[in-house]
């Protein structure tokens, strides 16, 4: 696939070993190893999927050849191994979120069980919320018109399993954008 130069890019994959053992897993791109491997949760009796998330930077190559190869090493023999999922993208633009003006809202507590209170002056303003997970899935989307003499909003994201996702607030004062951590 086409990559563009020295650019950031995220690659997430859900795997399962369809046997006893766990099995290794090496993802190599453009035949270099992204990481010295992984363990693949076994799925035998049960279902048991296991998600990884690796970030590679192209540096001078424009183009991206992507390998994922088991290796089990257990006394049964070769196991077979389930893929679902798969997403390579860039992500250059999250990293944006450390650069954006946040000085007008703040979020807290960070990391949280999944409940976060944002705080600013915006009496009266119309806030466009949004939430999005690490491989850029928009998981919600919400206006709120904030109240004369309110400068806090709950927001309830307990539906949500632990990980980092990335919190955008637009309102007639600019963009906040951070990343917030669901840890329960």
């Amino acid at each position: 696939m086409t990559v563009s130069k020295n650019t950031d890019y995220l690659f997430t994959m859900w795997s399962s070993t369809l046997g006893i053992d766990e099995s290794d897993v090496f993802v190599l791109i453009n035949y270099d190893t992204l990481i010295p491997h992984f363990k693949t949760p076994s799925a035998f009796n049960n279902c048991v999927w296991g998600k990884k998330c690796m970030t590679w930077n192209s540096g001078n190559f424009t183009s991206a050849t992507i390998q994922i190869v088991p290796w089990y090493s257990g006394p049964f023999g070769a196991a077979a191994m389930a893929i679902d999922d798969l997403s390579f993208h860039s992500c250059n633009a999250l990293s944006a979120i450390d650069k954006a003006d946040n000085s007008f809202i703040s979020v807290s507590p960070n990391p949280s069980h999944g409940v976060f209170n944002l705080y600013g002056n915006n009496e009266g303003d119309m806030l466009r919320i949004s939430l999005t997970n690490i491989a850029g899935r928009e998981l919600i989307y919400n206006e709120v018109k904030c109240a004369t003499n309110e400068n806090h909003i709950r927001l309830d994201f307990t539906a949500f399993d632990s990980g980092l996702y990335f919190l955008r607030v637009v309102t007639s004062k600019g963009i906040f954008a951070r990343k917030i951590c669901i840890q329960k």
